[in-house]
């Protein structure tokens, strides 16, 4: 399945989804923590960025100083966009600006749905790339509380006393790569 069905399948359940962050859920880390019900941080997680960047390099000036001539052989008229290796060009540039815009505007929307009235501040503060430390993170409302999974589950889903086995979940590898 594709990320964006199995994303979009936690909504289908009823079985509560906790999302944690260990180190950092940043733009598409944060994306993805959104599926859960809850987001659990730690003090020093970074959570946000919500945003969305393209980047590259412009390499046609060392190339022509060193005398280096690139063939490029394509099929499909625009299939050579944004190359690093050629100038750029303000009507390439222009259409993945506003691809980026429409991502951004998704990833905006998703947030909004999942975390709702949970949300502390301005779409302008909030949706600017910006990110934060878990306690900060908390009071704007992208999570939820402060912990990590062992002691969330322990605190919650104690087994006759003992800890919570903890049973991580790993794709089956593709056949081919395994």
């Amino acid at each position: 399945r594709s990320l964006k069905s199995r994303y979009e399948s936690f909504y289908d359940t009823e079985i509560p989804v906790i999302s944690f962050v260990e180190d950092m859920a940043l733009s598409g880390g944060y994306f993805l923590a959104c599926a859960g019900d809850k987001i659990v941080c730690s003090r020093s997680s970074l959570v946000g960025s919500i945003g969305v960047i393209y980047s590259g390099f412009g390499f046609e000036e060392g190339m022509e100083k060193l005398g280096i001539k690139r063939r490029v052989h394509t099929a499909g008229k625009n299939k050579s966009q944004l190359d690093m290796f050629s100038p750029e060009d303000e009507g390439d540039v222009k259409r993945v600006k506003a691809i980026l815009g429409d991502i951004h505007e998704h990833f905006i929307d998703v947030v909004k749905t999942r975390r709702g009235s949970k949300l502390n501040a301005s779409d302008e503060d909030l949706f600017n790339g910006e990110f934060w430390a878990g306690d900060r993170a908390i009071e704007l409302g992208l999570a939820d509380e402060i912990g990590d999974i062992y002691s969330y589950c322990d605190a919650r889903f104690k087994f006759r006393g003992e800890p919570c086995p903890l049973v991580p979940y790993r794709p089956r590898a593709a056949m081919f790569l395994s």
